[in-house]
């Protein structure tokens, strides 16, 4: 025992003890290889289909609003993917599709609860991130047809619903400004017979012009003011992500969305389209279209001077695009206050009118707010149905299948060369270890 020094073993005396202890190395060697590589042929095979598809955010606030929605980061917006993926709606529609409640039941040889499927469908998918909007959906199982069949039956129906989703929440939006609108229809109504009641009073007196260019500037300011709220608000939502994607340490940049950019981008997009639609039916030299082809270049060269006063890069990193959002915050919030006290003077103003030119201002300015608010609505409303009618042929923006899975070829489990490498190993050791055990001891 006191000979044994491992420190000072050379090869020939671990040969020595390979030949004085070669059964003992080798039986175990024998017993783990005899075991583990016939083993992982009785193993139950399982294959990986694999489905890529982009899903890209879309702000289903912007139909009915106008304003730009919470932008969610890559991996917010994962997340939301992967719980729809694994919701127990989808789940269900995808056992639906792919029969895998039979499938179970055969299985376990008896009945088969909705819970119970809907968890083994979720521990066989898994959904992750590849890069920008592409997502992949990979589905495990020991079948190699059913396997490929879950994958594009997840796939599709994301897709669907998604597509479904968007549809239905471009209708809603259409029927709810359908109603705001009547709404309005009805109180302008009111507004002008209420007008028209006052003049009545005054045997049909009206403003005089003075009066009526001071309404004129209040309404205006009044207009402005409702402008500047909804770009605030935006402003100071942008402000909240970009400052919770800073604290948070990610350092990847937000889609940068200037409200200005985007309303003159949407009219542009609204001048093409009006424009397309003409160059189908006359020539370039018919008087419309050299109207809109103006307007156009116009719009074009107002959107370049927009996109200009903004840097160049305000998304380089995170703490930019901060600061940018603090400051626009900032001279939103001074622009406001400096409405504000501009419309208490004319209110101020307004109130020194006569009784009867008091009350015909008030209803003049009551009439012209519910007109504007009514052309906005109608506006919203045309851009809608614009959106509502190409839907359709932009499907492809919102979530499509790029790549559908295909039935795989070979098992990614189990790895017979893996097995075979570790049982050799493992039986080495093993068989080696014992062996020095046993000289040791000896």
């Amino acid at each position: 025992m006191q000979q044994f020094d491992i420190k000072r073993m050379t090869l020939r005396d671990l040969w020595k003890i390979f030949r004085r202890r070669m059964w003992v190395i080798i039986l175990p060697f024998v017993a783990v290889v005899t075991v583990a590589v016939p083993g992982s042929f009785l193993l139950t095979p399982e294959y990986q289909a694999e489905v890529t598809l982009i899903s890209q955010a879309v702000d289903e606030g912007s139909v009915l609003e106008g304003l730009v929605s919470m932008r969610l980061s890559p991996q917010e917006r994962i997340q939301m993917i992967i719980q729809r993926i694994k919701s127990r709606k989808y789940m269900n529609q995808v056992a639906g599709k792919t029969n895998i409640v039979e499938y179970l039941r055969r299985k376990k040889k008896g009945p088969v609860l909705e819970q119970h499927v809907i968890e083994y469908l979720r521990g066989i998918v898994s959904v992750r991130h590849r890069a920008g909007d592409i997502v992949e959906i990979s589905v495990v199982h020991e079948d190699a047809n059913r396997a490929m069949n879950i994958a594009n039956a997840v796939a599709n129906v994301y897709v669907d619903k998604t597509l479904l989703n968007r549809q239905e929440s471009i209708s809603g939006s259409v029927n709810f400004i359908d109603e705001q609108l009547a709404e309005f229809q009805r109180r302008l109504s009111q507004a002008e017979q209420d007008l028209l009641d006052e003049q009545k009073k005054g045997v049909l007196e009206s403003l005089d012009k003075d009066s009526a260019t001071f309404l004129e500037q209040l309404t205006r300011l009044d207009a402005d003011l409702v402008d500047n709220d909804l770009t605030l608000q935006q402003a100071q939502e942008q402000l909240r992500v970009a400052r919770s994607r800073l604290q948070a340490g990610d350092s990847r940049s937000l889609q940068f969305t200037n409200p200005e950019i985007l309303r003159l981008k949407a009219e542009l997009a609204s001048l093409n389209t009006q424009l397309t639609e003409l160059q189908k039916k006359y020539s370039d030299d018919w008087p419309e279209v050299r109207r809109l082809k103006v307007e156009v270049a116009q719009k074009e060269a107002e959107l370049g001077r927009a996109e200009n006063k903004v840097p160049q890069n305000p998304t380089k990193d995170t703490s930019a695009e901060s600061e940018y959002w603090q400051e626009e915050v900032r001279r939103l919030i001074i622009q406001k206050l400096a409405l504000t006290n501009k419309i208490a003077e004319y209110n101020q103003k307004l109130q020194q009118m006569p009784q009867r030119q008091l009350n015909l201002a008030r209803l003049t300015r009551e009439k012209a707010a519910i007109e504007n608010m009514y052309s906005l609505l109608l506006q919203r409303k045309n851009n809608a149905i614009i959106l509502q009618a190409t839907e359709s042929d932009k499907k492809g923006h919102v979530a499509e299948v790029l790549d559908a899975a295909v039935r795989p070829e070979k098992p990614i489990k189990p790895n017979k060369k893996k097995i075979a490498v570790m049982a050799v190993a493992l039986g080495l050791m093993l068989g080696g270890g014992v062996a020095f055990l046993l000289e040791f001891f000896d």
